[in-house]
């Protein structure tokens, strides 16, 4: 192979890499999500775990993340975003965006 030919490869390769780096980089681990919302979610929602709750949903407390899977306005986007701010309870939670995006999948994958 020629010099040149070997460049050619060699930045092809780069190339190659880079693109597809923040997409294995970005993926979320819906396991790690599951694991955030029973730390911190399940104090105020109703987290379901295989088909059984952490908790008995009380008149007046936030969603269930089942429920909030199931409507049909809920998205993964939509989800990014407004946790993306603290809101009810949580207000001393400051969550990462990976987390954000863990937890996101994970209430997305409770469809």
């Amino acid at each position: 192979m020629t010099p040149e030919g070997l460049a050619r490869a060699f930045f092809t390769l780069i190339a190659a890499f880079l693109t597809l780096a923040p997409a294995a980089a970005g993926a979320a681990d819906i396991a790690a999500g599951k694991h955030l919302a029973r730390s911190y979610c399940a104090q105020c929602h109703v987290v379901v775990d295989q088909g059984k709750s952490h908790r008995a949903r009380v008149a007046g407390a936030p969603p269930d993340f089942s429920l909030i899977a199931r409507d049909p306005g809920t998205n993964v986007e939509k989800l990014n975003a407004f946790l993306r701010f603290p809101h009810g309870q949580m207000n001393n939670v400051l969550l990462t965006r990976k987390e954000i995006d863990n937890l996101a999948d994970y209430i997305e994958s409770l469809r």
